[in-house]
């Protein structure tokens, strides 16, 4: 009976030591894992910060370049406005000069003249 009584303890240890050591197995992969998914972690948050700040940069160029968009437009505009205020200006200023050399021209054929008119087959149209 002692002798049973002592193999059950032996057996039990044993059983114990190995149970025992699974755990050890067990906590150390915990930790190796606790440790990896806290770099992923630490990955991901410094890469989400990165993109964020991105994010916010290229929303603050936008911002600029919206307002550049709007400078450049009104700047375009002017010079529409400009080249046309030159033309009409060359136009009527050839006008005056044509009035300067060929003063027996006549007035009212002088007056058909204008800057949207067109020269089609010899005709004014």
């Amino acid at each position: 009976l002692k002798k049973a009584r002592e193999d059950d303890v032996v057996a039990a240890k044993k059983e114990y030591d190995v149970v025992v050591g699974e755990m050890d197995g067990l906590k150390k992969r915990y930790i190796e894992e606790k440790a990896l998914l806290e770099k992923k972690i630490q990955l991901l948050t410094l890469t989400r910060n990165a993109f964020m700040v991105s994010c916010f940069q290229t929303g603050r160029d936008v911002w600029y370049l919206q307002g550049e968009i709007e400078d450049l437009e009104e700047t375009n505009d002017g010079l529409k406005q400009s080249m046309a205020d030159k033309y009409v200006e060359g136009f009527w200023s050839s006008i005056d000069q044509v009035k300067a050399l060929f003063l027996d021209l006549d007035p009212e054929t002088l007056a058909q003249v204008d800057v949207l008119n067109k020269v089609e087959d010899g005709k004014l149209v």
